[in-house]
């Protein structure tokens, strides 16, 4: 498994759309046994799972159903435009469209927008991964530390995250103190972030000397809707120095 997740997280080869076990769409269309088992953890283009990875550390969820687990993802209607920049990379692993839903928060209707994948057997290994009992939890950290790529640091910031005009709050109250000291080292190791955990509310705080690091870090996989919860204006022109460019280096760890 680790050898896996190494592999796959470390390369970003270019991906041809409609290939067999990557992005070609079939909405409406039932897989057989065959094409589903195509979707192991070595055949899954690395962007799109890296991307799933970030969404599980945040607002996704996994589930077993027809023998396999399957990704949800839910997002208030007022984050519509990142809904759909997530849809357009894993609508190819859903057999129906997205949908509109409502619910009741604090007395007032709110709308939602959903979607469920396929039942596949990546995502049952990464189920093994992520939960423990039912409940979600973060792997071993050498497997972590794998998985979790620049890109699936942009997802989890989109969101879990919470710019608090000095730094970076990670809303992992969620996850248990010692799976956030997990994540806190492999922040500290992997990306040199500056990181330390709010005790009382279990939650990781990225220190403000650290945001220009992360901002050169993430910025190229966030949609530009969300550019403000890591405390910048998406109408602002937004620029990488060299020194930001060497920084991204560890891109290929």
């Amino acid at each position: 498994m680790l050898a896996s997740a190494k592999n796959k997280c470390t390369t970003m080869a270019v991906v041809i759309r409609g290939a067999i076990g990557t992005l070609g769409t079939s909405i409406n269309e039932r897989w057989t046994a065959a094409e589903r088992a195509v979707w192991t953890m070595e055949n899954v283009p690395s962007y799109l799972l890296s991307v799933i990875v970030g969404l599980i550390l945040s607002d996704g969820y996994l589930q077993y159903r027809g023998g396999h687990a399957l990704l949800q993802f839910r997002q208030s209607m007022s984050h519509f435009s990142y809904f759909m920049f997530v849809w357009n990379f894993l609508a190819p692993l859903c057999q129906g469209m997205f949908k509109i839903g409502t619910s009741m928060r604090l007395g007032t209707l709110c709308y939602y927008v959903r979607f469920s994948t396929r039942s596949l057997p990546f995502l049952t290994e990464l189920y093994n991964l992520f939960y423990v009992h039912g409940i979600k939890c973060i792997p071993d950290a050498l497997i972590m530390y794998y998985l979790l790529t620049p890109i699936a640091l942009a997802h989890w910031i989109i969101g879990d995250g919470f710019w608090n005009y000095s730094g970076l709050i990670l809303c992992t109250d969620s996850f248990s103190v010692m799976d956030n000291v997990k994540l806190i080292n492999i922040l500290m190791v992997r990306y040199q972030l500056d990181c330390t955990l709010q005790s009382s509310r279990n939650r990781i705080y990225i220190k403000a000397a650290s945001m220009p690091r992360l901002r050169a870090i993430v910025l190229p996989f966030m949609h530009s809707s969300i550019l403000y919860k890591i405390g910048l204006n998406p109408n602002q022109t937004i620029s990488i120095t060299p020194s930001r460019l060497d920084e991204t280096r560890f891109l290929s760890i």
